[in-house]
């Protein structure tokens, strides 16, 4: 299972909060951060930005019997401030079963865009998304 401490450990990151790992890798810094839990059902983004770039992808792992289904989502925003486009999902939709994990593939957060992770728990229907990493 990918938990937030899992992924501390496995990459060999130090915390900087509660809510955020952060790692140098080459020219970027990659932070694991912005999640959402289901009771056995979670979900975060890892964002990774250098002076010119900004990638994200969303993380998903199931335990203790749960079975859920994840997706990346994306809201952009135009120059004056109004909502050029609003939360919509932007990769496929991933299926973690009981200690199984998933994760999509990198995607370009834009300009005056963020992303965001929703999960939800298939046997209650409980559903949730994390906050916007911009």
């Amino acid at each position: 299972m990918f938990t937030l401490a899992t992924a501390a450990l496995l990459v060999g990151a130090t915390a900087t909060s509660a809510n955020a790992v952060v790692q140098q890798v080459g020219n970027y810094a990659v932070q694991i951060t912005n999640g959402v839990s289901l009771s056995y059902c979670h979900a975060y983004t890892e964002n990774k930005t250098n002076d010119t770039n900004s990638d994200i992808k969303g993380k998903f792992d199931a335990a203790n019997g749960s079975t859920c289904t994840a997706w990346l989502e994306r809201k952009r925003y135009n120059p004056d401030g109004s909502v050029q486009q609003d939360w919509t999902r932007v990769s496929d939709v991933y299926s973690v079963q009981s200690w199984t994990a998933a994760e999509t593939g990198w995607h370009w957060n834009g300009t005056n865009a963020g992303s965001r992770v929703c999960i939800i728990r298939v046997d209650t229907g409980e559903r949730g998304c994390s906050k916007g990493v911009w």
